[in-house]
Protein backbone atom coordinates (compact mmCIF):
# COMPACT_ATOMS: atom_id res chain seq x y z
CA UNK A 1 0.00 0.00 0.00
CA UNK A 2 1.30 3.44 -0.88
CA UNK A 3 0.08 6.43 1.11
CA UNK A 4 0.47 10.03 0.16
CA UNK A 5 1.65 12.65 2.62
CA UNK A 6 -0.96 13.53 5.23
CA UNK A 7 -3.10 10.42 4.70
CA UNK A 8 -4.02 7.90 7.38
CA UNK A 9 -4.26 4.13 7.15
CA UNK A 10 -6.59 2.18 9.47
CA UNK A 11 -5.42 -1.33 8.59
CA UNK A 12 -6.39 -3.99 11.11
CA UNK A 13 -8.57 -1.72 13.21
CA UNK A 14 -12.11 -3.01 13.54
CA UNK A 15 -15.23 -1.08 14.38
CA UNK A 16 -15.70 0.09 17.95
CA UNK A 17 -18.06 -2.36 19.66
CA UNK A 18 -21.27 -0.97 21.17
CA UNK A 19 -21.13 -0.22 24.87
CA UNK A 20 -23.62 0.23 27.64
CA UNK A 21 -23.95 3.47 29.51
CA UNK A 22 -25.97 1.86 32.28
CA UNK A 23 -24.61 1.65 35.80
CA UNK A 24 -26.34 -1.04 37.86
CA UNK A 25 -25.59 -1.94 41.47
CA UNK A 26 -26.69 -4.87 43.64
CA UNK A 27 -28.81 -3.72 46.59
CA UNK A 28 -30.95 -5.16 49.38
CA UNK A 29 -34.60 -4.12 49.36
CA UNK A 30 -35.99 -2.79 52.63
CA UNK A 31 -39.51 -3.29 51.29
CA UNK A 32 -41.08 -5.04 48.30
CA UNK A 33 -40.06 -3.18 45.12
CA UNK A 34 -41.55 -3.41 41.66
CA UNK A 35 -39.53 -3.07 38.47
CA UNK A 36 -39.46 0.63 37.56
CA UNK A 37 -39.93 1.94 41.11
CA UNK A 38 -37.89 5.06 41.84
CA UNK A 39 -35.76 4.05 44.84
CA UNK A 40 -33.08 5.42 47.16
CA UNK A 41 -30.39 4.05 49.46
CA UNK A 42 -31.40 4.78 53.06
CA UNK A 43 -29.10 6.45 55.57
CA UNK A 44 -31.26 5.05 58.40
CA UNK A 45 -33.55 8.08 58.73
CA UNK A 46 -37.23 7.50 59.42
CA UNK A 47 -36.51 4.33 61.40
CA UNK A 48 -35.40 2.47 58.25
CA UNK A 49 -32.37 0.19 57.86
CA UNK A 50 -29.29 2.08 56.67
CA UNK A 51 -27.93 0.69 53.41
CA UNK A 52 -31.21 -0.87 52.33
CA UNK A 53 -33.18 0.46 49.36
CA UNK A 54 -36.69 1.89 49.68
CA UNK A 55 -39.22 3.62 47.40
CA UNK A 56 -38.35 7.29 46.96
CA UNK A 57 -41.05 9.72 48.15
CA UNK A 58 -40.99 13.53 47.82
CA UNK A 59 -43.09 13.84 51.00
CA UNK A 60 -39.97 13.10 53.07
CA UNK A 61 -36.57 14.81 52.67
CA UNK A 62 -34.74 11.62 53.66
CA UNK A 63 -36.59 9.68 50.95
CA UNK A 64 -36.11 12.16 48.11
CA UNK A 65 -32.94 14.19 48.58
CA UNK A 66 -30.45 11.51 49.65
CA UNK A 67 -27.30 11.11 47.57
CA UNK A 68 -28.08 7.87 45.72
CA UNK A 69 -31.36 7.56 43.79
CA UNK A 70 -32.18 5.19 40.95
CA UNK A 71 -34.69 2.65 39.70
CA UNK A 72 -35.41 -0.99 40.51
CA UNK A 73 -34.52 -2.94 37.35
CA UNK A 74 -36.57 -5.98 38.37
CA UNK A 75 -39.06 -6.86 41.11
CA UNK A 76 -37.24 -7.33 44.44
CA UNK A 77 -38.84 -8.95 47.49
CA UNK A 78 -38.30 -7.29 50.87
CA UNK A 79 -35.01 -8.44 52.40
CA UNK A 80 -33.75 -9.84 49.09
CA UNK A 81 -31.01 -8.60 46.78
CA UNK A 82 -31.69 -7.16 43.36
CA UNK A 83 -30.49 -4.62 40.82
CA UNK A 84 -30.80 -0.85 41.04
CA UNK A 85 -29.88 1.36 38.05
CA UNK A 86 -28.23 4.60 39.20
CA UNK A 87 -27.10 6.01 35.85
CA UNK A 88 -27.85 5.40 32.21
CA UNK A 89 -31.15 4.79 30.51
CA UNK A 90 -34.20 2.87 31.65
CA UNK A 91 -37.44 1.95 29.92
CA UNK A 92 -40.49 2.67 32.06
CA UNK A 93 -44.23 2.83 31.63
CA UNK A 94 -44.86 6.23 30.10
CA UNK A 95 -45.95 8.14 28.43
CA UNK A 96 -43.20 10.68 28.95
CA UNK A 97 -42.71 13.92 27.09
CA UNK A 98 -39.34 13.78 25.33
CA UNK A 99 -37.05 16.51 26.65
CA UNK A 100 -38.97 16.96 29.91
CA UNK A 101 -37.41 16.59 33.35
CA UNK A 102 -38.89 14.13 35.85
CA UNK A 103 -38.71 14.31 39.64
CA UNK A 104 -39.19 12.03 42.65
CA UNK A 105 -42.98 11.92 43.07
CA UNK A 106 -45.14 12.34 46.16
CA UNK A 107 -46.39 8.78 45.76
CA UNK A 108 -43.82 6.27 47.02
CA UNK A 109 -41.84 4.84 44.09
CA UNK A 110 -43.39 7.15 41.49
CA UNK A 111 -41.95 9.99 39.42
CA UNK A 112 -43.64 13.15 38.19
CA UNK A 113 -43.12 15.90 35.62
CA UNK A 114 -44.25 18.48 38.20
CA UNK A 115 -41.55 19.62 40.63
CA UNK A 116 -42.75 18.96 44.21
CA UNK A 117 -41.69 21.03 47.25
CA UNK A 118 -38.88 18.57 48.08
CA UNK A 119 -37.62 18.55 44.51
CA UNK A 120 -35.09 16.06 43.17
CA UNK A 121 -34.58 15.58 39.43
CA UNK A 122 -34.21 11.89 38.59
CA UNK A 123 -33.93 12.10 34.84
CA UNK A 124 -34.90 13.49 31.49
CA UNK A 125 -37.09 11.71 28.95
CA UNK A 126 -35.54 11.06 25.56
CA UNK A 127 -38.54 9.10 24.21
CA UNK A 128 -42.10 8.47 25.36
CA UNK A 129 -40.93 5.39 27.32
CA UNK A 130 -37.23 5.98 28.09
CA UNK A 131 -35.67 8.06 30.82
CA UNK A 132 -32.02 9.09 31.02
CA UNK A 133 -31.13 8.88 34.71
CA UNK A 134 -29.40 12.08 35.88
CA UNK A 135 -30.07 11.93 39.64
CA UNK A 136 -26.48 11.03 40.48
CA UNK A 137 -24.70 13.24 37.96
CA UNK A 138 -21.23 14.45 38.86
CA UNK A 139 -19.51 17.54 37.49
CA UNK A 140 -15.74 17.92 37.56
CA UNK A 141 -14.22 21.37 37.10
CA UNK A 142 -10.52 21.97 36.58
CA UNK A 143 -8.77 25.31 36.54
CA UNK A 144 -5.21 25.19 35.25
CA UNK A 145 -4.54 28.83 36.23
CA UNK A 146 -4.99 28.05 39.91
CA UNK A 147 -4.24 24.34 39.76
CA UNK A 148 -7.56 23.56 41.48
CA UNK A 149 -9.69 20.52 40.90
CA UNK A 150 -13.29 20.77 42.14
CA UNK A 151 -15.74 17.91 42.13
CA UNK A 152 -19.42 18.63 42.68
CA UNK A 153 -22.03 15.95 43.13
CA UNK A 154 -25.58 17.04 42.41
CA UNK A 155 -28.19 15.66 44.72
Amino acid sequence: MILSAGSTSWIGIGAVPPSSINVDIIVTAGEALTSGDCVYVSDGSGGLVAGNVYKADADFAYASTTPVIGFAVTDIASGQQGTMRINGQITLTGPFTPGSLYYVGQTAGAITATSPLLSRVVGQADTTTDLIITANATTINYSSDQNILAVQVYS
